[in-house]
C-alpha cells in the first residue's frame, strides 16, 4: 500500500475524495496551517457540515471559484453547497500532481465572473 492511501489527517486531501462529494459549507476561518515547529503560515480553511469530511485549506483557485458562486464575503458561503473532487490536472512547480478542486453543484450558476489572469 502507498502511504498516500492512508486516510486521516487534519485537512482534506485529494486521496480522501474517491468520487466527487456534494458538501455544505459550515464556515471559513483563518488558521495557521504550518506543520509543528515551522514558521506560521496563515491561510483560509473551509469546514463542512458533513462530519466525515476534513476541512479544506483554500488556495486562491478554489477560493475564487466559491466567490464566483456565492460572493466575496465568506460569511455568505455558510450553508451553501459545493462539490469537491480530485482533479488529476492540478499542476504545482511545473509538475502534474493532482489536487482538490471545487465546482458548482448542478443547477447553480455563478453570480460573478472568476477573475481573469493578468496575461
Amino acid at each position: 500500500m502507498n502511504i498516500s492511501e492512508l486516510k486521516g489527517g487534519k485537512y482534506l486531501r485529494k486521496e480522501d475524495l474517491e468520487s466527487p462529494a456534494l458538501l455544505t459549507i459550515k464556515d471559513v476561518v483563518k488558521q495557521n496551517v504550518a506543520p509543528p515547529n515551522e514558521p506560521p503560515e496563515v491561510k483560509g480553511v473551509m469546514s463542512f457540515v458533513e462530519p466525515d469530511i476534513s476541512p479544506l485549506v483554500l488556495n486562491s483557485t478554489n477560493a475564487n471559484r466559491v466567490a464566483s458562486l456565492y460572493g466575496m464575503e465568506t460569511d455568505d458561503w455558510r450553508g451553501q453547497k459545493i462539490v469537491a473532487f480530485n482533479d488529476p490536472n492540478v499542476e504545482y512547480a511545473g509538475k502534474m500532481i493532482g489536487g482538490v478542486r471545487l465546482r458548482a453543484p448542478k443547477g447553480v450558476k455563478p453570480i460573478m465572473e472568476e477573475e481573469e489572469p493578468p496575461f
